[in-house]
């Protein structure tokens, strides 16, 4: 009982933290406190320190020696890395899914679009946005392949939100229309196609984000 519960209060500290850190309460490059934060908690260091190093392995948390653990930090170069990154592990499951998309993955996909193209929030955009492209890998029957998407769509949504909310411009014009482009091709069983798409419209944003980060510096 006592380490069910302990697992429990570990993973609410997980998620907790890990929402803070994506919604930029914990900014990139600070501390990381586990005292402070099993007083903000209101729990013990065990289940802080567990989710710390949980965070260390998905890339969002960094530790060094003699000062402890900090919200990991991405440089310019590494984010347009990343999205390259992306590509490669996207492209590949599209590949995968389209021997068995089915109507209810199309259906969830242009679901989740009709969705993106009324958000404003940047926040849950940006969820929306990864929902989407794991809507149409999720057919790939690949779990950990999944996995390594969605830890890089994690360490690139923080940066991602951070530049929608700087630059304060209307959300999802011309990513929709990629997205709208992407689902027509994956629908129509053109998977060459969809990874042309799917390469135009990731080195955009990953152009995008890296010169708005160069300004940040």
């Amino acid at each position: 009982m006592k380490t069910e519960k302990r697992r429990t209060t570990k993973t609410i500290v997980f998620e907790r933290l890990r929402g803070e850190i994506l919604e930029g309460t914990f900014k990139p490059g600070e501390q990381l406190r586990q005292e402070a934060i099993a007083r903000r908690y209101g729990v013990s260091l065990t289940p802080v320190r567990e989710a710390l190093m949980q965070l260390e392995i998905e890339g969002l948390v960094t530790f060094y020696p003699n000062s402890g653990a900090t919200v990991a930090s991405l440089m310019p170069a590494e984010i347009r890395e990343l999205y390259e990154i992306r590509f490669l592990l996207e492209s590949g499951a599209i590949k995968y899914a389209a021997r068995s998309l089915t109507k209810e993955h199309i259906l969830r996909a242009r679901n989740i679009l009709a969705e993106l193209r009324e958000e404003t929030d940047p926040g849950e955009w940006c969820k929306k946005d990864v929902e989407f492209h794991l809507a149409l890998c999720e057919a790939s029957k690949k779990p950990k392949l999944l996995d390594f998407i969605r830890m890089v769509h994690t360490n690139v949504s923080r940066y991602l939100r951070l530049y929608f909310d700087t630059q304060g411009i209307p959300l999802g014009d011309n990513v929709c229309e990629d997205h709208a482009a992407l689902l027509k091709a994956v629908e129509d069983g053109e998977v060459s196609k969809a990874v042309q798409v799917l390469d135009s419209h990731l080195a955009d944003g990953g152009r995008r984000l890296y010169e708005f980060m160069l300004t940040q510096e």
